[in-house]
């Protein structure tokens, strides 16, 4: 058995091969170094280490034969092993050295023992810095956050560990003092004194930042027209400041870098997304979005930003698109907003279309004017004649074709009928009523209003001028006169196209009464000099015979 440097041996030859407890008489000290196994040689690595003031972590080395047994222990209670207090062959060591905040001068010294071999720390101290310590936490919840950034006035800094503490050596003053992490609101502790030597304690409590950007106005997606300006505003909240806006407009218009960019023009139709970007600075970002759908004026009839294709009511403004029946057709203009089987009321009857046979109340049925020329829309208009009561359609006998009559938007057509000659014993002398007479009620009209009523003869022939067989305002009997225009009432040609102009109790209205109603019988006129012919067809809605002048 030897001593040599640090290394114990022991030779099998007096020991055996098994574990025994020895004992060694050095200088009348008897000193423990087992348990060990015969021919076990034990080394460790580094013999020392030395430490800062803010202290830190160390690792030792052990080395020696496989199953030889071993332990380790520490002699002051700022240096801790945090695994590795006892081992069998190879192993590491692993402790932690506390900071040392003693007053200036004060290096200290401890040891850790393993299987009798000394491993010396060395620890200088603070030198002359103070200290600031504390913990980081969260304000709602109360549990320790970690990583957060502790800093000064002076620029000195430190981070919280894993269980929220922090230390920072920091030299006496006065200060501010930060705690800063990224989705938190910082926190400031303002004009803190420190004294030489001395620590405090500031603990930290941290709300959520929770950033959000929020586009106030507009509040949602929105739909306008062409040409129309969007006033845009933005709100934030966040406690990071300061902030960094952008609002990019989808092309529209360059970014804006301001909280509220104002009024935005949208010249041209399609759909935009407007982005809305706010960056604190801590580098959290927060985004909203709108989009705004610019409609031209073609896909949008009745301008309440509804597209055509959407709006259950196309020809009425009404962007709320209220419909309570659930029938596909807007309450303003479902005639019967509870009733979902009815949805228009054409005659203003009280019965529905489905119900009503006669929807234009022209006198005519739906059916047969649905089954006139052009799938029953004799003016090409896109709608029915069954459900325009100011259009109305005349069959000419003999298969003349046919002949539209259609009064101004707003007015209504009724006891539309074709006629015989009223007078034929007096009929003007030269003249021919080729296509018959037509008797028709105007109404709608204010009391003393105008109107004007167009005709539509078959193609190929252009009468010469329009007769009226009743009376007159300077001849209250009834008689033959040439309904010729007076720049007031009276007939304009254009072809095969007649236009009537009436003012309600003047010359045409057949009562004389300012009643709102226009009663009118007449014909268009050919001179004798005109010979019959066929006329093909025009358009159809409802179905009349027309008689000739016999």
């Amino acid at each position: 058995m030897s001593i040599n440097s640090k290394v114990l041996t022991i030779n099998h030859r007096y020991l055996s091969s098994f574990i025994f407890f020895c004992g060694l008489l050095v200088s009348h000290f008897f000193i423990l170094i087992g348990p060990i196994k015969a021919d076990c040689t034990l080394t460790i690595s580094p013999l020392s280490m030395s430490f800062t003031t803010v202290g830190g972590t160390g690792t030792i080395s052990v080395m020696t034969s496989s199953n030889c047994n071993w332990t380790a222990s520490e002699n002051a209670s700022w240096v801790v092993i945090t695994s590795g207090s006892n081992g069998n062959g190879n192993g590491f060591v692993r402790y932690i050295v506390s900071p040392n905040l003693s007053e200036p001068s004060r290096t200290r010294t401890a040891v850790i023992v393993i299987a009798g071999i000394t491993h010396t720390i060395t620890q200088t101290s603070a030198a002359g810095l103070s200290s600031i310590s504390g913990s980081t936490s969260d304000f709602i919840t109360d549990e320790w956050i970690n990583g957060v950034d502790i800093t000064t006035d002076y620029g000195i800094s430190g981070t919280s560990s894993t269980d929220g503490s922090y230390l920072i050596f920091h030299p006496p003053g006065v200060f501010d003092i930060t705690a800063s992490k990224a989705g938190y609101c910082s926190v400031t502790h303002y004009q803190i004194e420190l004294l030489e030597y001395h620590n405090i304690i500031e603990d930290f409590k941290l709300r959520p930042n929770n950033l959000k950007a929020t586009i106030d106005i507009p509040p949602n997606d929105i739909s306008i027209i062409e040409g129309d300006t969007v006033n845009f505003q933005g709100s934030v909240e966040g406690c990071n400041g300061p902030l960094s806006y952008e609002w990019d407009f989808d092309s529209v218009t360059n970014v804006f870098t301001e909280l509220n960019p104002g009024n935005i023009e949208f010249e041209k139709s399609g759909v935009y997304k407007i982005l809305f970007t706010v960056i604190d600075r801590n580098d959290e970002i927060s985004t909203d979005t709108v989009w705004v759908s610019v409609l031209s004026s073609e896909d949008d009839i009745d301008g309440d930003l509804v597209p055509n294709d959407t709006d259950n009511c196309p020809y009425v403004e009404n962007p709320e698109q209220i419909d309570i029946d659930e029938d596909g057709f807007g309450d303003i203009c479902d005639h019967f907003p509870d009733d979902n089987n009815e949805w228009l009321d054409t005659d203003a009857d009280g019965i529905g279309n489905n119900a009503d046979m006669d929807d234009d109340n022209d006198g005519k049925s739906d059916n047969l004017e649905a089954s006139g020329p052009n799938d029953g829309d004799a003016n090409n208009d896109g709608i029915q004649d069954s459900i325009q009561s100011n259009v109305v359609c005349l069959e000419l006998s003999n298969a003349q074709g046919y002949v539209v009559l259609e009064s101004n938007f707003g007015t209504s057509l009724s006891n539309c009928q074709s006629v015989a000659n009223p007078s034929p014993e007096s009929s003007p002398a030269g003249i021919i009523f080729e296509y018959g007479f037509f008797s028709f009620t105007i109404s709608g009209l204010i009391p003393g209003g105008s109107t004007s009523l167009s005709i539509m003869l078959p193609s190929g022939k252009t009468p010469d001028t329009y007769y009226k067989y009743g009376k007159v305002p300077s001849d209250p009997t009834d008689h033959w006169y040439e309904f010729s225009y007076d720049d007031v009432t009276g007939v304009q040609i254009d072809g095969n196209n007649l236009t009537l102009y009436f003012t309600d109790a003047l010359r045409g209205d057949d009562k004389l009464l300012q009643d709102g109603m226009v009663i009118d019988l007449g014909a268009p006129a050919f001179n004798s000099t005109i010979e019959n012919g066929n006329h093909n067809s025009g358009s159809g809605g409802c179905f009349f015979k027309g008689l000739q002048n016999s």
